[in-house]
């Protein structure tokens, strides 16, 4: 239930109506009958009609009766202390060596490789991955307390100083249920609200009244960024309810670097539901530098055959407009220097010009797709999709090292996929999808097909064989073409421990 949470508190998206069903089934396999009410009245509330909604009516009309109010006296229900987790240790090494096109033009071609022959590239990796993710949970009728942390630490065997952790997720989080607020306090992924980023901090929510929320956010991000220092703050405010199947938020973000305003932002969240139609829609725009940031919208309808429908639409900047990207300019008295510092930047320039710069080196990466997958029969189910992906041109900006000319845009990058599923051919758990995309660009032509096939062997074993074949060509007549087979195998000698190897 750790993971639905988590998904649940995530700004609406395609998977939240799944997670608050599950949400409520899961309570109700653990015995939690008052919180697996909650969780599909809920549900029923936000979503109304369709199939999910007739599975959520059966479950809720299946859960015990509640029981009769008790005196104010009388024991109230005993608290809940969990403790859950996990943790994972992974190693990955590999060699890799192409030799160069002179050499595969050349006339001894396909010959070994001998002393002082020409290499394209050359690489090797020597790593150790470890993970932890611990919660501890408490919980009782009115309250929802939970501490978080999760670690990940690379250890390069190769090159030590390459070694690095990453602390993702190190906070406290408590939820009033009865009072309708609640507080996180410490290192968090964020959560809509404008936020882009890990950061340390608090983030604060309070329910106004039944489907209207007001939120606030304060904090650091936790990436270095030069030698700057970074702190933001926001405010939003949600509704559910804001017409019939359709509700949404507005917020205000600002953040500072150093003593300079980094980034100033204002957005909006939408979302629709009815029966099995959603839609998504972001906007993010600064009002410093006035420039788009993101623009998207996504769908899906799910049809009574379950066919699935798909479709979005995402344009946005290539990085997230602010002041401190201008702290990736060389210095133009001293090309291959950088700043590390706004106020050293604002030393030979303003911030206008600064704010101006950062906007007309910044470009756009343009995105749409759809897609459709329908079932067959209860074995089989088809699917295709296209997609169409374009990275903006950037114009000539003399006063910035390296964008004096421009930069050309990459052009119409189009694909188109295809896919079959198999589902249960010869077990009661096995799966497989064969698969083909084409891709066109300006750069090549290229063409990819697969197949991945997942079984289950002794209850134990898990088997995932894997093959691709892929080629391309460029306008010039260069080539790529090569197979990869692949094999996963996964050992679970007891639920809680696996063995996997690939």
């Amino acid at each position: 239930t750790a993971a639905l949470n988590e998904l649940l508190n995530l700004p609406p998206n395609r998977n939240t109506r799944a997670a608050q069903e599950l949400a409520g089934v899961a309570s109700a396999r653990a015995g939690d009958v008052a919180r697996a009410r909650i969780e599909f009245e809920t549900y029923l509330q936000l979503y109304p009609q369709g199939d999910g909604s007739d599975r959520v009516k059966r479950e809720l009309a299946a859960l015990p009766a509640p029981p009769a109010k008790v005196a104010q006296d009388e024991t109230r229900p005993a608290v809940e202390t969990t403790v859950t987790g996990s943790a994972s240790m992974s190693y990955f090494g590999g060699n890799g060596q192409i030799r160069s096109q002179d050499f595969k033009d050349s006339p001894v071609a396909g010959l070994p490789q001998v002393a002082g022959d020409p290499l394209f590239s050359a690489d090797k990796a020597n790593q150790l991955f470890n993970d932890v993710d611990l919660t501890w949970r408490r919980r009782d009728a009115d309250s929802d307390l939970r501490f978080v942390f999760r670690d990940a630490y690379t250890t390069d065997l190769e090159r030590s100083d390459k070694s690095k952790n990453r602390l993702s997720a190190l906070y406290v989080d408590y939820k009033s249920l009865s009072g309708g607020y609640g507080v996180r306090l410490g290192r968090q992924s964020p959560t809509g609200g404008g936020v882009m980023g890990r950061f340390d901090g608090v983030s604060a929510n309070v329910l106004l009244r039944p489907k209207l929320k007001l939120a606030a956010v304060a904090g650091q991000p936790t990436d270095k960024f030069f030698d700057s220092k970074r702190k933001f703050y926001g405010a939003s405010i949600d509704a559910d309810a804001l017409l019939p199947n359709f509700g949404g938020a507005v917020y205000v973000i600002q953040q500072t670097i150093d003593s300079e305003i980094d980034r100033r932002a204002i957005g909006l969240d939408m979302r629709y539901f009815k029966d099995g139609a959603s839609v998504f829609s972001q906007f993010d725009y600064d009002t410093l530098i006035k420039g788009l940031n993101i623009a998207t919208v996504q769908g899906t309808l799910v049809m009574d055959d379950m066919t699935v429908l798909n479709a979005l639409y995402d344009r946005r900047v290539l990085s997230m407009l602010a002041l401190g990207n201008a702290l990736t300019f060389e210095d133009p008295a001293n090309p291959g220097v950088l700043f590390t510092r706004i106020g050293d930047k604002l030393a030979t320039t303003t911030l206008l010009a600064l704010r101006d710069q950062i906007k007309r080196t910044t470009p756009f990466i343009t995105q749409a797709q759809l897609g459709i997958t329908r079932p067959l029969n209860k074995t089989w189910q088809v699917g295709a999709s296209a997609q169409l992906t374009n990275t903006g041109a950037i114009p000539a900006v003399p006063e910035v090292v390296g964008f004096e000319n421009g930069r050309p845009a990459t052009g119409n990058i189009y694909s188109v996929s295809a896919q079959l599923i198999g589902l249960n051919l010869y077990s009661q758990r096995d799966t497989h999808v064969f698969s083909t995309t084409g891709i066109t660009s300006p750069q090549l032509k290229g063409f990819l097909l697969s197949y991945n096939n997942s079984s289950i062997a002794a209850d134990v074993w898990q088997l995932e064989p894997s093959l691709q074949y892929y080629r391309d060509r460029t306008p010039q007549g260069s080539t790529n073409e090569r197979w990869t087979p692949g094999l996963r195998v996964t050992y679970r000698p007891v639920p809680e421990v696996s063995l996997e190897s690939e």
